[in-house]
């Protein structure tokens, strides 16, 4: 029982963050009228936004191998 709420936590709060992430990109189309640039300006953005994510997940793995969690809580 004790368990399972560790594993489905952090699967939790990785399904708000991309809902959060998603969220976004039904405004673009208001975006591009209220300021005149093209769609795939914003569309850009998003796209940027989200490798950036992975990479900086990517990144986590490393630094997590390298540090103890204490030294990176305490940096």
């Amino acid at each position: 029982q004790n368990r399972s709420i560790i594993y489905c936590f952090p699967l939790f709060t990785l399904f708000l963050t991309g809902l959060f992430l998603s969220s976004f990109g039904v405004l673009i189309p208001l975006y591009s009228e209220k300021t005149g640039h093209d769609e795939t300006y914003y569309s850009f953005m998003f796209i940027v936004r989200s490798i950036s994510y992975i990479a900086g997940s990517i990144a986590t793995k490393y630094l997590l191998k390298m540090f103890t969690t204490q030294q990176i809580f305490l940096t």
